[in-house]
């Protein structure tokens, strides 16, 4: 039996073994730190976005009412709105005014911003065309007409505006 003395090949061979087993050890402590930091950062993110778009079931749901009240308020010609021969219908105008500006102010404080009007350049990461149709007054690429408008929580499209959309051509309309 070999004696195990400093300097002989059974300690050398024993201490580059458990050389070689600290430096994995050490190896396998980083790595599952690293991965206990990727741990936090992903649970931190994802923390992050339910907070930020939590209310999105919920405001999808009012972007209907919004667009039931902007349909209203457009129902009434533009010379009944103020005419104090028709008070009644003045003042229910006003009513249904205030309730869609609170509505947007709401959302506003929410985060939630209205986009799409007639001249914006067509986009079809934000827009959703329904139809294209021919103007010769208008630029081609642009947005025509609005059916209803698009819908941004925190930067990120919750609901697309569905878009007229104006093509090159001679006339006529063509459903998308």
């Amino acid at each position: 039996m070999e004696v195990n003395e400093p300097g002989t090949l059974v300690n050398d061979e024993i201490v580059i073994k458990l050389k070689e087993e600290v430096a994995k050890m050490k190896d396998n402590y980083i790595r599952s730190l690293a991965e206990q930091e990727n741990i936090r950062t992903i649970a931190k993110r994802d923390i992050d976005q339910a907070r930020q778009f939590a209310v999105t079931k919920f405001a999808k749901n009012l972007f209907e009412v919004n667009d039931v009240l902007s349909m209203a308020l457009e129902a009434v010609p533009v010379e009944m709105r103020s005419c104090d021969n028709h008070k009644e219908l003045k003042s229910l105008y006003q009513g249904i005014d205030m309730t869609e500006k609170l509505l947007v102010k709401a959302f506003a404080s929410s985060n939630i911003e209205r986009f799409g009007c007639v001249g914006d350049i067509f986009n079809p990461n934000v827009h959703d065309a329904m139809f294209a149709y021919s103007d010769s007054e208008k630029e081609p690429g642009t947005i025509g007409q609005v059916v209803k408008v698009g819908y941004l929580l925190n930067g990120r499209v919750v609901r697309p505006a569905s878009v007229a959309t104006i093509q090159k051509g001679k006339g006529g309309v063509e459903v998308v």
